[in-house]
């Protein structure tokens, strides 16, 4: 039974991730609506982190007041969560590569969206810092967390950089299309890539502190 220090501070990480919970949440409804609608690839990938996230907070609300051995149960479901959903972002990537429909890609939109994203994201990032996690599923929430805070910063640069594109007489239309693709590449593959790297950090490492 956990005393009454533990409680708080059960209570408190509780709390952080009701609203982290609610702030993915939004972003990712909004950015799965324009990412789709728009076919902007990098939103699509976002979307994806930020669903990830969604489900990573609502499963660490009940995992944060659990047993070290409920602990590293949910941080394998999180990162079997982050796989799969790193996999349907990088076959997003593929059929916009293999479709090769040189569309021209609302620069603004993606600007606009990212930048909401990239606020959220810091404030999730903030918040679950000064939070100060020591548990597995506070560590792993914590790196998805940062993960998502970069997405979306790329995904200004990205906006950005196909703006200029756009406006410059010397690039042809089949080149607008690049810089979002290549930023839906890179973080899908670091999606992967991390929740494999987790899961295998976990293996190796059965003491994982629980949460104090």
């Amino acid at each position: 039974m956990p005393d009454a220090q533990s409680l708080k501070t059960i209570n408190k990480h509780k709390l952080v991730y009701v609203i982290c919970l609610i702030l993915s949440s939004a972003v990712f409804l909004g950015e799965t609506f324009l990412g789709l609608f728009f076919k902007l690839h990098c939103l699509v990938s976002d979307a994806s982190s930020n669903l990830v996230d969604t489900i990573m907070y609502a499963v660490s609300i009940w995992a944060v007041s659990q047993t070290l051995k409920h602990q590293r149960r949910t941080t394998y479901f999180i990162c079997l969560i982050q796989f799969v959903i790193g996999m349907f972002s990088l076959s997003f990537f593929v059929v916009g590569v293999v479709e090769v429909s040189h569309s021209n890609p609302d620069w603004m939109i993606m600007i606009i969206s990212s930048s909401v994203s990239f606020v959220v994201s810091l404030v999730q990032s903030i918040i679950i810092y000064r939070t100060e996690h020591k548990g597995s599923v506070g560590k792993t929430n914590a790196i998805f967390t940062y993960i998502g805070l970069l997405s979306a910063f790329c995904g200004i640069l990205s906006g950005i950089v196909i703006m200029f594109l756009m406006k410059s007489p010397h690039v042809t239309h089949d080149w607008y299309d690049t810089p979002d693709l290549v930023v839906s590449l890179v973080f899908s593959s670091l999606i992967i890539f991390q929740s494999i790297k987790i899961f295998v950090d976990i293996k190796r490492n059965k003491k994982v502190d629980i949460i104090q």
